[in-house]
């Protein structure tokens, strides 16, 4: 999820969307960096369900507070 509000919002935004499980998208891209990812490749099988499952154990993060 994304959020456009005004400057003197972003701080308060910021905060909620915090509060839920969000991503960080620089910390994400750099984790797949340091994979070997450079690029989506659309050529690829889509994950099976417990790939999906491992990926996102991988990733998780608890909610900020």
């Amino acid at each position: 999820m994304t959020a456009k509000v005004d400057d003197i919002l972003a701080p308060e935004a910021e905060a909620i969307l915090k509060r839920s499980n969000w991503v960080d998208p620089i910390e994400r891209r750099t984790v797949y960096n340091a994979q070997g990812w450079t690029t989506f490749d659309g050529t690829l099988d889509p994950y099976a369900p417990d790939q999906i499952d491992q990926e996102r154990l991988r990733v998780e993060r608890t909610p900020r507070v």
